[in-house]
């Protein structure tokens, strides 16, 4: 492939050898040969891709009834994409070089996930198996709450060490009365420190300039933790790809235990890497130009989360990140009917755990195994 790539960037792209003398410029049925060159093999990467793409998608379902309480836990798979994927390849993939065009760059992009439900849903299903032999000792080792919920603000400040350079913040999506409350704790964060604060967010484009009257527009759900940061002083710095913000609505026909639904492209296994691993590409960044800052990131829980696929928490420094997942105390179902909120890791264990409205274990070690150091339920309006 290498070969063919040197080829085509001296008879295309006009590239010489460092090694080779300048030569005439090209007839013009040379260039004809060139394109005609490209074109086959553009069409047989094309061919390709669609077959790998098949053949583990069908590997990818079968593992979906092999490991089914993985599956319960994890996003929707094997299916294609509604639409393609609108932007440059290297931009996603910059380490292969053979991809073409934005066909190409879909159908590499299936592959990929498929290699990742592969790959994840064993160690998805060990994790749970994990927890539910840890059951008796994670009841023992929690934390009982008496303060009332008028004082979940201090005490939950009181929690984070002084030494935290990294609070995670996550979240389930599209709940007002969760960013409030993390709004509450940002502005308590700020009055108990002197370090300099910055907050990262998917909820914006990396490299954005902030601005408040925009941000607060697009995200109305979030609209008191804008307007509190502004007021607070402290800077926030977008997380997301441009790529993924480009094509924040394509989608995946996907099909899970064989019911067919729909599932955000960038909520899948492959997507979150690929976010994931550029959002600690920024942060190791910013880490260089503000090393005594507190970070913090507000995103969705399966982003922060310990132990999740690709959890950025797994790649910053363990002593000094701290890890809070924010959930409703009631959501609806279904049916439209309003039930208690159970944490997304796994039902069974958890809804055995998750009767206080704060669940925290006594050993970093257990927090790990929870996938958090605090969950938090905030209660609905």
């Amino acid at each position: 492939m290498k070969k063919i790539l040197y080829f085509l960037a001296v008879c295309i792209g006009g590239f010489t050898p460092s090694h080779a003398q300048p030569q005439a410029a090209l007839a013009p049925q040379t260039w004809e040969m060139a394109a005609e060159i490209s074109a086959k093999i553009s069409e047989k990467i094309t061919a390709e891709l669609t077959a790998q793409v098949l053949e583990s998608a069908q590997a990818a379902c079968l593992m979906t009834q092999e490991y089914p309480l993985a599956t319960r836990a994890s996003a929707p798979i094997c299916g294609d994409i509604s639409q393609p994927i609108h932007a440059a390849a290297q931009d996603l993939y910059p380490d292969v070089p053979f991809l073409q065009n934005e066909e190409q760059l879909s159908l590499y992009f299936l592959l990929q996930r498929n290699r990742e439900i592969i790959e994840q849903l064993p160690r998805i299903q060990q994790y749970h198996e994990q927890l539910h032999r840890n059951l008796t000792l994670l009841k023992r080792a929690q934390t009982i709450i008496t303060h009332p919920p008028q004082e979940d603000v201090a005490w939950i400040l009181s929690q984070i060490p002084e030494q935290t350079d990294y609070l995670l913040l996550g979240e389930r999506h599209n709940f007002p009365q969760i960013s409030s409350r993390i709004a509450q704790l940002v502005s308590g964060l700020r009055k108990r420190t002197t370090r300099p604060i910055l907050v990262f967010t998917e909820f914006l484009p990396e490299n954005e300039i902030w601005d408040l009257s925009a941000t607060a527009t697009r995200f109305p759900q979030q609209a008191i933790l804008w307007e509190t940061l502004q007021t607070m002083g402290i800077n926030v710095v977008g997380l997301e790809p441009k790529f993924v913000d480009d094509n924040l609505h394509t989608t995946s026909n996907s099909f899970i235990f064989d019911k067919p639904v729909k599932q955000n492209i960038w909520a899948s296994f492959e997507g979150m890497r690929l976010r994931n691993s550029r959002w600690i590409i920024l942060l190791n960044e910013a880490r260089k130009l503000f090393p005594d800052a507190l970070f913090i990131v507000y995103a969705g829980a399966l982003h922060v989360s310990y132990g999740e696929p690709h959890s950025i928490a797994d790649k910053l420094p363990q002593d000094r990140t701290f890890v809070i997942t924010f959930y409703p105390e009631k959501v609806q179902n279904s049916k439209g009917q309003w039930e208690e909120t159970t944490s997304p890791f796994d039902v069974r264990t958890f809804e055995q755990l998750n009767t206080q409205r704060i669940l925290q274990f006594n050993s970093k070690k257990l927090s790990h195994l929870a996938g958090f150091d605090l969950q938090v339920k905030i209660p609905n309006p």
